[in-house]
C-alpha cells in the first residue's frame, strides 16, 4: 500500500500536465494579421480617374541628409 500511493501520484500527476498539452490554444495569433481565404470575393473596381480629378500630378522626390553629432 505505501509503495501504490506515491505511484498514484505520480500517475495523476502526469495524466492531468498531458491534458494541459493536448488541447491546442486557439487564442494565439501566431503572425501579423488573420489570413482569409475566401475565394467569392471579388476584386472591387475603381472608378474613372479624369485628368481634371488631379490635385497634383507632379512628383517630387526629395533626398533627406540626417547628420550625426
Amino acid at each position: 500500500m505505501k509503495k501504490l500511493i506515491p505511484v498514484l501520484i505520480v500517475a495523476a500527476f502526469m495524466i492531468v500536465a498531458n491534458s494541459a498539452y493536448a488541447q491546442p490554444r486557439r487564442n494565439v495569433l501566431d503572425g501579423a494579421y488573420v489570413q482569409e481565404n475566401n475565394p467569392q470575393r471579388r476584386v472591387k473596381e475603381w472608378p474613372y480617374l479624369r485628368e481634371a480629378d488631379v490635385l497634383w500630378k507632379k512628383r517630387v522626390w526629395k533626398r533627406l541628409i540626417f547628420v550625426r553629432r
